[in-house]
């Protein structure tokens, strides 16, 4: 993940700045009020620092810090890096789950206190929007979503041994969240008719289930967002002929469309240049690249049999990699803007049955079956679709 780069959009590093400022200033205060407001008072006092909540902070507190020197100081953050800033956030955000969801409605209304609100609702959200906000072109393994458990995991032992040795988390109370209470009426597996209704180790449990979910949906949610700041849109050369050919034959053989003899495979395919750059005014194609230059995707636009306000939506492929991260709307945009800066009023494309997923794309992109045209007699598709622009 680069977050220093000069190529950053200044937007983007604002935004960023501001956000690891809120969560520094945040954590910072809510820790101080939290001491500040005694033992009485729910992860309050001299032993605030032994709650996850504040450790979860405090360590917030600290990568968002490293973070704003490292992006004033023009720097880059590496892999390693970039998974631990992954893994505290996947902890604060367990965080303001707990406090919001189980803990909050325990206490009652003096829950809602400025030190509360701001160490379990304040720092995760603005957490979470700078994990999300920074621009980055590292992208981790989904399994390194297991990696999310280890802090939960470690502060179970520590709490665990805690309550072993009688440690006084808050005045009378030797743990420091009622599901890690072991001497409950639930007890371990256990289940009661009152809080905590079951036992540490299904609490437990649940907590690393949830962690393991959300740490793979945000990983899943970064790639998507990293890939449509990386790849890039710009109308096809030359050179880009038979990486297109390949991409559209493997795509066209994994849907059973590899049919000998078809517009699909003849050698024309492999000199689609020629077509979409005798006349850009009324014709061009995109190509989608990646950082490295690497043919991610392509569609094109041309005049439908010949009328002058009508294109036709044509070769819209992607590559596996670049599938599931929302690139075809962007670039089913890209496509359409340029149709209606050559003059076009509407859009048709053709598609076959089993294309399921293309067609579900049109549709949602606001596209509306209609019946074949009249002149369209050499077809072997037999759906068309139209959109006005």
């Amino acid at each position: 993940m680069r977050i220093g780069n000069r190529n950053v959009p200044k937007k983007s590093r604002i935004v960023s700045l501001i956000l690891k400022c809120i969560v520094i200033v945040s954590a910072v205060a809510g820790t101080a009020l939290s001491a500040a407001a005694g033992s009485r008072a729910f992860m309050g006092g001299r032993t605030v620092f032994m709650y996850f909540t504040i450790q979860s902070n405090i360590a917030s507190a600290l990568i968002c810090a490293l973070g704003f020197c490292r992006m004033l100081n023009d720097r880059q953050i590496d892999r390693i890096r970039y998974i631990i800033k992954f893994v505290i956030t996947v902890s604060i955000t367990l965080t303001g789950a707990v406090f919001v969801f189980m803990l909050a409605p325990t206490l009652g209304p003096k829950a809602w206190n400025i030190h509360n609100t701001l160490t379990h609702v304040v720092v995760p959200v603005a957490a979470v929007l700078d994990f999300f906000v920074i621009d980055t072109d590292v992208r981790v393994k989904k399994t390194t979503a297991l990696y999310v458990t280890i802090p939960p995991v470690l502060y179970v032992i520590y709490a665990a041994i805690g309550y072993v040795r009688g440690w006084q988390f808050s005045e009378g109370y030797n743990y420091p969240y009622f599901f890690l209470n072991w001497g409950s009426r639930a007890g371990v597996f256990g289940f009661a008719n009152e809080l905590p209704f079951m036992g540490s180790a299904w609490w437990i449990l649940i907590l690393l289930l949830f962690l393991l979910a959300v740490g793979y949906g945000y990983l899943a949610l970064a790639d998507r967002i990293i890939a449509k700041r990386s790849c890039s849109f710009r109308p096809m050369e030359e050179k880009h002929d038979c990486a297109i050919a390949e991409l559209i034959r493997t795509n066209l053989k994994a849907h059973g469309l590899d049919i000998p003899g078809t517009v699909y495979f003849d050698d024309n395919l492999n000199h689609l240049s020629t077509f979409y750059l005798a006349d850009p005014g009324k014709r061009i194609y995109y190509v989608l690249t990646d950082p490295r230059g690497k043919l991610m995707g392509g569609v094109g636009i041309a005049e439908f049999d010949g009328i002058p306000d009508c294109a036709e939506l044509q070769k819209l492929y992607l590559c596996d990699d670049a599938k599931g991260k929302g690139l075809s709307y962007r670039m089913m945009e890209k496509v359409e803007g340029a149709a209606r800066e050559r003059g076009y009023k509407r859009i048709y494309l053709e598609t076959h049955d089993n294309l399921k997923v293309a067609i579900h794309l049109y549709e949602k992109c606001g596209y509306t079956e209609i019946e074949r045209p009249a002149s369209v007699v050499h077809s072997t598709m037999n759906r068309f679709f139209r959109k006005e622009l």
